[in-house]
């Protein structure tokens, strides 16, 4: 009788780690989310779909400039009767699976899963804030996997693209950065297989549908028209080190005197340092640094013509960042490749250290907003609610508000009423 196999133990202590690693973060996020209560745009999201018909939110939409996919998966929820909480727990639910998928599967160190993982973006604005932002970041995680995968499904690369169309705007423009770097990559081979084909047809469709989503309805107002340069080099910050204060004008910055320009300069070219370091790291895999870069661009012009709302959709270039290096499969190595030439490997060493210091920032701010979210009020909605329901003479009377939308965070806490 033969000897029976052994077990890589080296496997299995990494297996054990990512185990580890997600349960952690598990508890780690359900725990905040238990304390969290929803922000005005988590509100009108659940109040949408709690209050139309499918049909009607389908042509609602291009009005709220989004396409669907998350409002339809909330939908079920709402219909049913469920408290807020369920869409709380719907997105914790989404964080905790991008999380797996990083420590199981991502080809980084386990130091650098660990760091992502627990760093601001995953932790906390695409794991507590209910936005379809985390379901954007689900499935770049998932075209990651399937793209890195020794047996090319482009099929299944097709499916993912069709969803990420219609997760949000930035999602529908990285998704179409992909479906152009697979096809640059498969055309010249002529490696159009019946896969890859099919696909492409899959992620078309959702594209197509994306689109119709995203007309304006006839009285939609035309919005002015902004060029808000600043943004590019805001944007490039905010993605690497959330919440660091890095406006010329923040009061945060006051003390610093006649030093916050300078401060703010500085940490504006080492952000667009950065970046570049990383487009130089990925520039030997074609794919990558085609969709860093047409991606990048789309989201430039988000955020400079259309709109831009800091943390929420800086995020986003770090997902795009952290796509890029898996599908690359980056070296974190300081040396980098021996067969590389000096300037090379020092252009390498500084991105690896500068990602994992504004990764080691990021977890440490993550505390500091998670301590903020279990502490303090994020909105003040839920204790308002529960003030206006436990006083008995206010039963059935209307609730006046002020001018703004911000009070619409109070309705999901007040079942049938309005404002």
């Amino acid at each position: 009788m033969g000897r029976m196999p052994t077990q890589n133990p080296t496997s299995r202590r990494v297996d054990w780690f990512a185990l580890t690693l997600t349960a952690f973060f598990a508890a780690w996020v359900l725990f905040v989310c238990f304390h969290h209560e929803v922000w005005r745009d988590e509100a009108d999201v659940w109040l949408a779909v709690r209050d139309m018909g499918p049909l009607q939110l389908f042509h609602w939409l291009g009005g709220a400039g989004t396409p669907g996919l998350w409002y339809f998966m909330l939908m079920p929820l709402a219909k049913l009767g469920l408290p807020v909480m369920s869409m709380i727990l719907l997105h914790a639910a989404i964080a905790i699976a991008v999380a797996g998928i990083i420590a199981f599967r991502a080809p980084f160190p386990p130091i650098i899963r660990a760091l992502l993982v627990f760093s601001y973006y995953f932790s906390c604005e695409y794991a507590v804030i209910a936005r379809s932002y985390a379901l954007t970041a689900l499935l770049l995680m998932l075209v990651a996997v399937v793209w890195t995968s020794k047996v090319k499904r482009w099929w299944l690369v097709g499916v993912l693209l069709f969803l990420l169309c219609n997760t949000n705007v930035h999602g529908f423009m990285i998704a179409g950065a992909i479906g152009v770097a697979v096809l640059i990559e498969l055309a010249p081979r002529r490696e159009l297989t019946r896969s890859a084909m099919i696909g492409a047809g899959i992620a078309l469709v959702g594209a197509a549908i994306a689109i119709v989503q995203l007309l304006p309805p006839p009285h939609a107002i035309a919005p002015q028209p902004e060029h808000r340069w600043p943004v590019i080099r805001y944007s490039a910050c905010e993605a690497l080190l959330p919440h660091v204060p890095h406006y010329p004008r923040d009061p945060r910055l006051h003390r610093l005197g006649r030093l916050a320009p300078i401060w703010s300069t500085a940490l504006a070219w080492a952000a667009m340092l950065v970046l570049a370091g990383v487009c130089w790291s990925v520039s030997r895999c074609r794919p990558a640094l085609v969709i860093l870069g047409l991606a990048w661009l789309a989201l430039i012009y988000v955020f400079v013509f259309k709109w831009y709302a800091g943390e929420r959709h800086a995020g986003l270039l770090l997902l795009l960042i952290v796509f890029v290096l898996w599908i690359s499969k980056f070296d974190w190595s300081l040396s980098g490749s021996a067969s590389d030439p000096l300037p090379a490997r020092i252009i390498h060493g500084f991105t690896v250290v500068a990602l994992v210091i504004s990764l080691c920032i990021s977890c440490l701010i993550a505390v500091a907003w998670s301590w903020r979210e279990v502490n303090w009020d994020f909105s003040g909605s839920k204790e308002a609610a529960a003030f206006i329901r436990n006083q008995p003479e206010l039963k059935g009377m209307p609730i006046a508000t002020g001018a703004g939308l911000t009070y619409e965070s109070l309705l999901p806490y007040l079942p049938g009423r309005s404002l």
